[in-house]
């Protein structure tokens, strides 16, 4: 923390946990339904990027005949 004049007591610390997603891969050939936990569960069920599969999520195109979908 640099230096300041003031004391601890004037300051408000805020913890911010953001959490995780819950998301549904829907495979599209056997309709088979997969929920995750977060989205590093599910990227590592499938061993690809957190970033492939929510770009997915924001577009709705289909990745490794898997659909994916908040819940």
């Amino acid at each position: 923390r640099d230096p300041s004049y003031m004391s601890w007591d004037n300051i408000r610390v805020v913890a911010h946990v953001l959490k995780p997603k819950q998301i549904l891969a829907i495979n599209v050939k056997t309709n088979e339904n997969v929920s995750f936990k977060s989205l590093r569960e599910a990227s590592r069920f499938l061993s690809c990027d957190k970033k492939n599969i929510s770009r997915r999520l924001n577009t709705g195109e289909e990745y490794k005949s898997y659909i994916f979908k908040t819940q």
